[in-house]
This record gives structure tokens, sequence and C-alpha cells, in this order.
């Protein structure tokens, strides 16, 4: 399963929003996340922290999967 990934204000780094409102990520992060161009991905802004989580495709289907079998009665 892939990472989360937590991107803050950092002027050295390459992951960033740009001014358009665009997540700009690497080609080592896409990697690690296992996301190619036009996956979709479930994020979280926390504005007073002045950070954005990632969660790739594969960790949010985990996290669903996971809460589907705790509701499960039998």
């Amino acid at each position: 399963m892939a990472p989360l990934i937590v991107i803050v204000p950092d002027a050295a780094s390459q992951e960033h929003v740009t001014n358009q409102g665009r997540i700009r990520l690497s080609a080592t992060v896409r990697h690690v996340l296992q996301i190619t161009s036009g996956d979709r991905l479930y994020m979280t802004a926390a504005i007073g922290a002045d950070q954005l989580t990632i969660c790739p495709p594969s960790v949010f289907d985990e996290f669903v999967k996971r809460l589907q079998q705790e509701a499960t009665w039998t």
C-alpha cells in the first residue's frame, strides 16, 4: 500500500500548489504514491497548519474496505 503525502510550504520542494491551484508532484512522489495522470486523489487541507495531505486511491480503498469490515455485523 502506498503512503500518504503531506505537503507543507518549502521553497526547495518540487511538491507544491501552484498559483492556479494545481498540485505539482514530482515523478518520484507520483511513483511512490503509485498514481498516474488522471487518477483521483483524496485530499485534506489543514489551513491553520498550512499543509495538504494527499491520499492515493490504494490507501483510500483500503481505508474504506476496513471500515466496511468493522461495520459488518455477524
